[in-house]
């Protein structure tokens, strides 16, 4: 049994099939995907006002350097 499909309906069902066979694995993807979060009292979230950069400094200082523009960073949050 062979039937006709003509070019917009192939096109049609293989874009399709391609989108969701994307969204499938970018599901699947992001539910394996589990974020480790560690505490320790000596560990502060540091965010960077220049670069945009949010870091976990563990260092007792009461200024650190960020890790991606190097410049300053003063503000410090516990991590919860």
């Amino acid at each position: 049994m062979l039937f006709r499909v003509d070019i917009s309906t192939a096109l049609f069902i293989y874009l399709s099939c391609s989108v969701l066979s994307v969204l499938v694995l970018w599901a699947v993807g992001g539910c394996r995907r589990k974020e480790t979060v560690y505490k320790n009292d000596n560990e502060y979230i540091r965010h960077c006002n220049i670069c945009d950069n949010t870091y976990v400094d563990s260092g007792q200082e009461e200024i650190s350097r960020c890790p991606r523009c190097d410049s300053l960073v003063s503000e410090r949050r516990p991590v919860d």
